[in-house]
């Protein structure tokens, strides 16, 4: 595949996982600081390990070279949440709470909305949003 192509698909691909994170958006502030980045932000007082935030990452959506990364926050303030998460959508995990995406299908679509409404009801009971 040309790089050009790769490109494409993987702005798509990117688009596409933009569009299953636009349900939440009304929970969130929402911040694109460069094209191919898509960020969800809890704004508001909020605490973590006692120390107090005036905003928390939920997630973000960022194109690299060769996958669209999903930066998935709560996995990574909680990572026993990786156990109602989807083990498919845990294969693609890379560190602690990154998913490298490369193709897409109806399945792994709803691996990841659920995991994001996982995500959303970890912030509710923290009351960070």
């Amino acid at each position: 595949m040309a790089k050009s192509a790769a490109k494409q698909d993987l702005s798509a691909l990117y688009d596409e996982l933009v569009s299953l994170a636009r349900p939440f958006e009304k929970q969130f502030a929402i911040r694109q600081p460069k094209p191919g980045q898509y960020h969800l932000w809890a704004e508001g007082e909020m605490e973590l390990n006692g120390k107090s935030y005036k905003e928390m990452f939920f997630i973000g959506i960022q194109t690299n070279k060769s996958a669209v990364v999903i930066h998935y926050l709560p996995l990574y303030v909680d990572p026993d949440l990786k156990k109602r998460i989807d083990p498919d959508l845990v294969k693609l995990l890379k560190g602690k709470s990154c998913f490298h995406i490369k193709k897409l299908d109806d399945t792994l679509k709803k691996s990841i909305t659920s995991s994001f409404k996982i995500g959303v009801d970890f912030f509710r009971k923290k009351n960070w949003i």
